[in-house]
């Protein structure tokens, strides 16, 4: 059987390198734990809304879940965090 490929082959001098992915979508790593400065935040556990909370207590949340704080939304008011793998999100948001 023949397969047929609809985009032409790429030389091997003419493919990207590979990049870290801030460095693809311009953006820096998010802020994590004790790098937020807000003095209060709204916290997001999974899909559920833990409400607003001083970063102190977010921060206890977090460490007792065993996982971290990150801050997914700075431009919100209050700024909104998860509570999350930040390690794992990044293993698989860089593929």
């Amino acid at each position: 059987m023949r397969v047929l490929l609809s985009t032409p082959l790429i030389r091997l001098e003419e493919r990207p390198q590979f990049v870290r992915s801030e460095e693809m979508t311009g953006q820096a790593p998010l802020p994590v734990n004790e790098q937020i400065s807000a003095p209060v935040v709204r916290v997001i556990d999974t899909d559920k809304d833990l409400g607003v909370m001083s970063l102190s207590d977010a921060l206890s949340r977090a460490q007792a879940a065993g996982a971290d704080l990150v801050l997914v939304g700075p431009k919100f008011d209050p700024p909104v965090c998860r509570i999350m793998n930040y390690a794992a999100y990044l293993r698989l948001s860089c593929g």
